[in-house]
């Protein structure tokens, strides 16, 4: 244990070179093609950016179906020449700056220790790495959260500046992930309780945030002559989770044919509130259906298999068994691990850093189970599994040295 600690930054070092070498070969063996809709999505938006300087998929008709973070990131490299096989690499490079700023939560939170415990997590956990390797949004907005909560917990005091980029920061992941204003909510209300230098600050972190977002509806009011939270697809995202037709496990491929003949003809704000009020009218109409779907859809969250669609399939059908295997044999003891730590609370007091990022991390499922779960959707958040994980592995290895260490203690005086 202590020669972990002495050589903590080199092991974090090691353990983020190898995340990126493996992650570089699957993303150059990937290379330009785009397997999954979501990855042509995000390109195709990137691209109209740069080229006709518009949001739009098409060049012409401007939307706002996906929120504009990613396109935006993505939008730096592709102005720059950079192909599909240079963006993997980019999106890539933000799992090295998460895996940083994983370290850095776990070395201000428990100790040096934890921090090269927590890269050795990383490399446990692989869907990380693959995602990584998409050109899906999620590990740059694990990245912008991982930096939101450092920025405004890495010192008891956080300075102005600290505040004002936690903003924009925050400004940016919503952007990126809208449903991430939930657990910012949960996360601005502890920091006023417990941090009550912020409250006097609490402007410089809600300015930049709002200007953001403002700016971006905006936007939107000016081309659709309408106000909405950020995008035009929750709707179907909640209809796809709560409608006659929709499963525990089915997501995105949820049959909703006739609700989408219906809106055919529709504007893209038109549809989107239908959609909306078609599933809320479900919901109403069929309560105790809707009551057991969720609680299934609550339990999926936290499960380690799902349907996946990619463009080789004509509908989505069951992830490979080898995911499922592997998925299983990692993410299911990393959970284990933080109830196992839930569970000793009492034995070994648990540090309030570690409730709040406990609650952080169950509050989210019961939230994302009103629309549907996937376990990319959950990625972010298990970066702050990994966290508290590591704070767990410590008081295994502090318990079995300091009885190793009793123990020979005894021999000596026995001798």
């Amino acid at each position: 244990m202590n020669w972990i600690s002495r050589n903590s930054t080199l092991i974090v070092i090691i353990g983020v070179a190898i995340s990126f070498l493996c992650g570089a070969v699957i993303a150059i063996h990937a290379g330009p093609l785009l397997s999954y809709p979501d990855e042509r999505d995000w390109t195709q938006l990137a691209t109209s950016l740069v080229r006709e300087h518009t949001y739009s998929y098409d060049g012409i008709h401007a939307t706002a179906f996906r929120p504009p973070g990613f396109a935006c990131f993505l939008a730096l490299p592709v102005a720059l020449g950079i192909g599909n096989t240079g963006l993997r690499l980019v999106n890539l490079c933000m799992l090295v700056l998460s895996e940083v700023l994983l370290a850095l939560l776990a070395r201000r939170l428990f100790s040096k220790f934890c921090a090269a415990i927590s890269i050795m997590l990383v490399l446990f956990y692989p869907v990380l790495v693959y995602t990584a390797t998409l050109l899906l949004p999620q590990t740059f907005g694990a990245m912008l959260l991982l930096l939101g909560i450092w920025l405004l917990i890495r010192v008891e005091k956080p300075s102005t500046w600290s505040i004002v980029l936690a903003g924009i920061v925050w400004g940016v992941l919503i952007l990126t992930i809208p449903t991430f204003v939930f657990v910012m909510g949960l996360f601005g209300v502890w920091l006023l309780w417990k941090r009550q230098g912020l409250r006097r600050k609490i402007l410089l972190f809600a300015a930049p945030l709002i200007l953001l977002i403002g700016t971006w509806t905006a936007r939107n009011y000016v081309v659709f002559h309408s106000t909405f939270f950020i995008a035009t697809n929750g709707g179907l995202n909640l209809l796809q989770g709560n409608s006659e037709h929709s499963k525990a496990m089915s997501g995105s491929s949820t049959d909703i044919d006739k609700y989408v003949a219906t809106s055919s003809k529709m504007s893209e704000i038109e549809r989107d509130r239908f959609f909306r009020d078609s599933a809320m009218s479900w919901v109403r109409e069929h309560p105790d259906t809707a009551l057991h779907l969720y609680v299934l859809k609550l339990v999926e969250y936290f499960t380690f298999t799902e349907k996946t669609a990619t463009e080789n399939f004509a509908s989505q059908a069951e992830q490979p068994f080898w995911r499922t295997l592997i998925m299983l044999f990692t993410y299911e003891p990393l959970l284990l691990l933080l109830l196992v730590r839930i569970a000793i609370a009492r034995r070994h007091p648990i540090s309030e850093f570690e409730v709040l990022f406990a609650f952080l991390y169950f509050m989210n499922a019961p939230f994302a189970s009103i629309f549907y779960s996937r376990i990319r959707y959950r990625l972010p958040m298990d970066w702050i599994l990994l966290l508290l994980d590591a704070g767990m592995i410590q008081i295994v290895f502090s318990r079995f040295f300091s009885r190793q260490l009793v123990q020979a203690d005894k021999r000596v005086c026995i001798e």
